[in-house]
């Protein structure tokens, strides 16, 4: 399995600096191939992990296990701090993730923190753990071993989310523009790639939807299209969607056919999409009964849908990871009734939108 190197590269013993920008640039580890993508975990021939090594096979467990059990922060944030403590070179790649997966689990947004998925009474400190997550984050930040520009411009468009959030949340004023300023900034100024530089427009733009500013919400959209062009037609596709909505539910008519010039897009590739659909593969898995892949495949959708900034939740993934959870998924986990088809037809077309 080629996803499976960046585990490799991270927990090898010999690893070192070098092994930490093979990581970082890994195109798997980057996008978030971290479930089922990990076969040293049954590999009994190498040594039994200890020290350094072992805080980082920990991290790596629970982002494989994230698909499905949700955030384990008791496990992480120790070995987290661990590794920084020790001055190791991979923290930023694992806190990025372990940020993100906190993220899309709305850690941030609900008081208190209450995950998406995971035990129906969450540990007595989560809510101090969840605090601690970006005051690491910031420490992987100013760490001299973190040069990946990719890792720490996801990592600050997380921190600036949970930031967002936490202030909702707690009725405390927010401004988008505070918080995306300086990512606004290194993507107008060219220091951040283009594919990134799409999400991070597209990431201001939910925000500012989020905040009930439509016209910024639509500026940082339209941002988002030409930064992802030509490269990222998915990407530009799923911004025309967004803008799309937020137009609509203006009642403004000035807008041509956008969903028209999305299916002209050239290509559909996205920065953060896996080498496979995710909404087809949990389809597929929910006909063929396969309830736990779906069930995966389907917190993919969603992982995928939050961090690119579009301005649904994955919609009927969404709907299958609270029905598995829930245990009320259809009688053999199957969705051939029209109905349920047509939910993921919307799902894939971006008919379905959620904040």
């Amino acid at each position: 399995m080629r996803a499976g190197q960046p585990g490799r590269v991270l927990i090898s013993p010999a690893s070192g600096t070098g092994g930490a920008g093979r990581a970082a640039q890994h195109g798997d580890l980057l996008r978030g191939d971290t479930h089922a993508r990990l076969p040293e975990l049954a590999n009994w021939t190498l040594p039994p992990p200890g020290g350094v090594r072992q805080a980082r096979l920990t991290v790596l467990r629970a982002a494989l296990n994230w698909y499905g059990q949700g955030s384990d922060l008791t496990a992480t944030i120790p070995a987290l701090r661990a590794l920084l403590d020790v001055d190791d070179p991979h923290p930023l790649a694992l806190i990025t993730i372990v940020t993100e997966q906190a993220l899309v689990d709305r850690l941030y947004a609900t008081d208190p923190p209450t995950p998406m998925i995971g035990p129906a009474t969450p540990s007595a400190n989560l809510m101090e753990l969840a605090a601690e997550l970006p005051a690491l984050a910031h420490r992987a930040l100013d760490s001299p071993t973190t040069p990946a520009r990719d890792w720490r411009d996801r990592l600050r468009c997380a921190l600036a989310d949970a930031a967002l959030e936490r202030c909702r949340r707690t009725g405390e004023p927010a401004s988008v523009d505070q918080a995306y300023g300086q990512l606004i900034a290194d993507t107008t100024a060219g220091r951040i790639l283009p594919g990134l530089a799409a999400v991070v427009h597209a990431r201001a733009g939910r925000a500012h939807a989020a905040a009930d500013e439509p016209d910024q919400a639509i500026d940082s959209w339209r941002r988002a299209v030409i930064a992802a062009l030509p490269d990222f037609g998915g990407d530009a596709r799923e911004a025309f969607q967004s803008l799309t909505q937020v137009v609509d539910s203006q009642g403004r008519w000035f807008v041509p056919d956008l969903e028209r010039i999305s299916q002209a897009v050239p290509n559909r590739r996205t920065f953060l999409g896996a080498a496979y659909d995710p909404a087809v593969a949990a389809l597929d898995d929910l006909r063929g009964g396969r309830a736990q892949s779906a069930f995966r495949n389907a917190r993919r959708c969603v992982w995928e849908a939050r961090l690119s900034g579009h301005l649904y939740d994955g919609g009927v993934g969404t709907d299958c990871v609270r029905r598995r959870h829930e245990g009320n998924r259809p009688a053999g986990g199957r969705t051939d009734h029209p109905g349920h088809r047509r939910r993921w037809e919307e799902c894939r077309s971006g008919g379905r939108h959620h904040l």
